[in-house]
């Protein structure tokens, strides 16, 4: 007996959108959580916090190439889909 599917991940179309929503979402808490470390601190900045808002900050632009790729592919299979 085969294995069922999970029911949001019917289809290859909601599997990228959730992808794309997920990488989204992430990449816009990533930056968010850098921009806060940066103003945060009342005393100033210091070395080890310039550190983990470099690493936010090329993470979340990482997450958001992998989420306008998702987007990207999505929109390709609703074009695919439409002729």
């Amino acid at each position: 007996m085969p294995e069922p599917k999970p029911f949001i991940a019917k289809s290859k179309i909601g599997l990228l959108a959730i992808r794309c929503i997920a990488c989204t979402g992430l990449s816009l808490f990533l930056f968010y959580s850098a921009f806060d470390r940066l103003y945060a601190p009342v005393g100033g900045i210091d070395e080890a916090a310039k550190f983990w808002v470099l690493l936010y900050i090329i993470v979340g632009f990482g997450l958001m190439m992998v989420a306008i790729n998702h987007a990207r592919a999505f929109w390709g299979c609703i074009k695919r889909k439409e002729k």
